[in-house]
């Protein structure tokens, strides 16, 4: 069986053995942009800046879990455990619970800027994310990809982690260490001898807790 989406709002499962159409819901508006179907249930992203959920079969037209939050059209979702998340053309990421269609989690982002280091989210839409563990990753046009610690996040905000595991960072978010200028013998430890004049992260250091940082010139 195959899950395609399409510009009219459509949704349609497709019998691989003989290409037959085997159903087709009208689940959204506007365009279907992303989906994914889990335990039965069907979850789509659309053109009209919501997220559906319903039963994947039985030709229901009707929604069975709307999510309402994003202010610009959707792009991507992924789900784990107990947690929907998406990405938008608004730059922001959501964190939503997949069961009642609450919004659990709201990571903003920096349109209309221009410089990654002041960026606290992303700065373009958000066109792919995927959760791993602790962490849910996010993809932009802006030609980035950020790293969220959601346990944490969750945990700041007051919202129920469900079955996330905060793994005791000594920070309640894990940034990546980022470096720049001149790469004499390596100096930026990226792996490379180029210079870069724009940051760029110092993989040795991901996922390690920092305490401090030095810089200037002649170190």
């Amino acid at each position: 069986r195959l899950l395609t989406g399409a510009a009219d709002g459509s949704v349609c499962l497709w019998d691989l053995a003989d290409h037959s159409l085997v159903e087709m819901v009208k689940a959204h508006a506007f365009s279907v942009n992303c989906l994914a179907a889990v335990d039965g249930i069907l979850y789509t992203g659309s053109g009209d800046c919501t997220l559906q959920a319903r039963p994947m079969l039985g030709g229901t037209e009707e929604p069975s879990v709307t999510f309402s939050g994003h202010t610009a059209p959707v792009f991507s979702l992924n789900i784990n455990k107990d947690l929907l998340f998406s990405g938008a053309g608004d730059c922001s990421v959501r964190a939503w619970n997949r069961a009642s269609g609450a919004c659990l989690l709201h990571l903003p982002g920096s349109p209309g800027l221009r410089d990654i280091m002041r960026a606290t989210g992303h700065m373009d839409w958000v066109n792919a994310v995927y959760s791993m563990g602790d962490f849910v990753f996010s993809a932009s046009v802006d030609r980035t990809i950020r790293r969220w610690h959601i346990a944490s996040l969750l945990s700041e905000q007051g919202a129920p982690s469900g079955q996330w595991v905060d793994r005791g960072n000594a920070h309640g978010v894990l940034y990546d260490v980022f470096a720049w200028g001149h790469n004499k013998e390596g100096a930026l430890g990226n792996g490379i001898a180029d210079t870069s004049e724009v940051p760029v992260p110092i993989i040795a250091l991901q996922g390690v807790i920092v305490s401090e940082i030095a810089c200037g010139a002649g170190t």
